[in-house]
């Protein structure tokens, strides 16, 4: 079975470190929806081979959390089709 881990985030290069020691041993693929990071975190993101950058969309421009909602409610189907080769 591979694991893909969806997130999102903006100038999360604090974090990152930790972030990738905790999920990496165990995460065959990340996709990160990034909200225009300015701080090195595409950067680092870039170097990584299992990592894709999305950007992140805003589906409800006055909401950053009903737009995060619908990101989260609908990748899991991409992540099933890839899983089963139905992509």
């Amino acid at each position: 079975m591979r694991i893909h881990l969806y997130t999102f985030g903006w100038n999360e290069m604090a974090m990152l470190g930790f972030f990738f020691r905790h999920y990496e041993s165990w995460v065959d693929r990340f996709v990160f929806f990034d909200d225009g990071s300015d701080d090195g975190t595409l950067d680092l993101l870039r170097s990584k081979p299992n990592v894709e950058i999305r950007r992140f969309e805003y589906v409800d421009p006055t909401s950053c959390s009903l737009s995060a909602k619908a990101m989260r409610d609908h990748r899991w189907k991409e992540a099933g089709a890839l899983q089963t080769g139905r992509s």
